[in-house]
């Protein structure tokens, strides 16, 4: 039952972007959840007891606005309104989830991830189905697989394919590389879009992309420099305590 707590705050989190668009454009949404990143390192903090430094802190800052900046190239704001509320509260759903999902993922390593992941999936499925049943009770014939061809199918597999490797990030990695992830696939998007469908990238995106990348290098260089600082010193602990013994050994045996 612990994974119906991670689907039922999927379910919420799912719904509450449709609404979110029902009050702003999709430009102006994407530009506001970028602000996904820092509630998702609060919640990581609070609810795992993950060490952040300041200088980490500063560097998920920079990913946000760089994400902020690639994005805001032709969006026209016209005040603050409901759905920038629902935008902040999506986040900070959603980071709940992701991180608790994390939470139960890496609790019990033993159990292989695809049993996991179907348990998430079952309680998805039952929580989705009841919420159709609610507000569908009865449709009007022929529209419930209204708009199906190949292409919703590739859509539904390629979705299923992206959870697998999220639920692969949080069991092995951990929700910080997952959005540190999500925003180099955004600059893999546009410049793919670029390609296939001639839209020129904006200048606010080339300076969002150098802001992202910089922000992605400081975090991690800043990781693994306090990694190899960890190590170095506990390997100099080992050593100072293999002198201590030696010394201890031959004062005995004088």
């Amino acid at each position: 039952w612990k994974f119906a707590y991670p689907a039922f705050v999927y379910l919420i989190d799912d719904n509450l972007q449709f609404a979110v668009l029902y009050y702003i454009t999709p430009g102006e949404a994407a530009l506001f959840f970028s602000f996904k990143v820092m509630t998702t390192a609060l919640t990581s903090q609070l609810m795992l007891n993950r060490s952040i430094s300041s200088v980490q802190w500063s560097a998920l800052m920079l990913l946000t606005l760089g994400l902020a900046t690639s994005k805001i190239g032709g969006q026209h704001f016209q005040g603050i309104n409901m759905g920038h509320v629902l935008v902040v509260l999506v986040c900070v759903i959603g980071s709940t989830g992701d991180v608790y999902n994390e939470k139960l993922l890496k609790r019990d390593s033993e159990t292989p991830i695809h049993l996991q992941n179907a348990k998430l999936y079952m309680f998805s499925i039952l929580l989705n189905g009841a919420g159709y049943l609610i507000y569908n009770r009865s449709p009007p014939e022929g529209t419930t697989y209204k708009g199906w061809n190949i292409y919703v199918i590739f859509l539904i597999i390629v979705n299923s394919l992206n959870g697998i490797t999220v639920s692969v990030i949080f069991k092995f990695l951990d929700n910080i590389i997952k959005v540190q992830a999500a925003a180099a696939g955004m600059v893999l998007t546009v410049l793919l879009s670029s390609l296939i469908f001639g839209r020129e990238p904006t200048l606010g995106f080339y300076l969002g992309v150098g802001i992202v990348f910089n922000s992605l290098y400081i975090f991690n260089h800043k990781s693994s420099s306090t990694v190899g600082k960890e190590e170095r010193g506990a390997a100099a602990a080992t050593v100072a305590a293999n002198d201590d013994d030696v010394v201890s050994l031959a004062s005995s045996d004088v």
